[in-house]
């Protein structure tokens, strides 16, 4: 595909998520009634908090959940209004985005977290889930490198690895309340045989982010070492806007 038609395609994915009308969604917000003393939502909430004051060397201290949605977003999505204060200080609202990719990829990831005000804002529409599709020039495209890299270096920071990155061997995109991107890449310990590995790289609809969501071996390559994110594997990475190690690690792509 040329790349000004590669572009058009991302262009026009991303900009369904946001056009598509609600029937066509892949789930509309649900508000969780009793949010307030929801075990899995006050596990989300703190969660959330524990995330935002890693990235950002803050010390918030959870306090309660003020309201909370979920939405089916190829998983879920939930969306949790929060008090939290810093020490001696009054409590705050804050808006987090925490989303439970579907399994067989066990993971929290914070997306979003954000102060607010009292007044509560407009959702955007759902999402729907699309299917993958090759991107014929992979091994080629630049992004498509720099998202094997980025994969490969927040593996590296996780698991005290040093593989260094080769090439990409294939790669695919899906429309899944933003894109995911699933790579093939061929990568080396230093003084080592190249090995092959997927990666799945989440790229979220209108959050300027990107999530690596799983790094694993192909079969067959046994020496090679696996990672998955859990709930403690938010990386970072600094950048001129919201790099935030994952999950808020700032990504143009939108604006190509």
């Amino acid at each position: 595909m040329a790349k000004d038609g590669y572009l058009a395609h991302k262009l026009l994915a991303a900009g369904f998520l946001y056009l598509i009308t609600l029937e066509a969604a892949a789930g509309a917000p649900q508000d969780i009634p009793d949010a307030a003393t929801n075990p899995e939502v006050i596990e989300l909430a703190r969660f959330a908090v524990d995330e935002h004051n890693k990235l950002e060397n803050e010390l918030l201290v959870f306090k309660e959940v003020v309201k909370a949605s979920e939405e089916i977003v190829a998983g879920q999505l939930y969306g949790i209004t929060l008090k939290a204060a810093k020490p001696g200080d009054v409590s705050h609202l804050y808006e987090a985005k925490v989303l439970l990719p579907a399994a067989p990829v066990e993971v929290k990831v914070l997306l979003e977290f954000k102060p607010t005000s009292e007044t509560p804002q407009p959702r955007p529409p759902g999402s729907t889930v699309g299917a993958p599709g090759d991107i014929p020039d992979a091994a080629t495209n630049p992004e498509v490198i720099e998202l094997a890299r980025f994969a490969v270096d927040e593996h590296n920071k996780k698991e005290n690895e040093h593989l260094v990155f080769k090439e990409v061997v294939r790669a695919s995109e899906q429309v899944v309340a933003g894109l995911l991107y699933r790579i093939t890449l061929k990568a080396a310990k230093h003084g080592d045989v190249s090995h092959s590995y997927e990666a799945q790289v989440l790229l979220p609809a209108g959050i300027h982010a990107k999530v690596l969501l799983e790094f694993k071996p192909l079969v067959g390559d046994i020496q090679a070492t696996t990672h998955s994110v859990f709930a403690d594997d938010i990386l970072t990475s600094n950048s001129s806007a919201n790099h935030v190690h994952m999950p808020l690690m700032k990504d143009d792509h939108l604006q190509s």
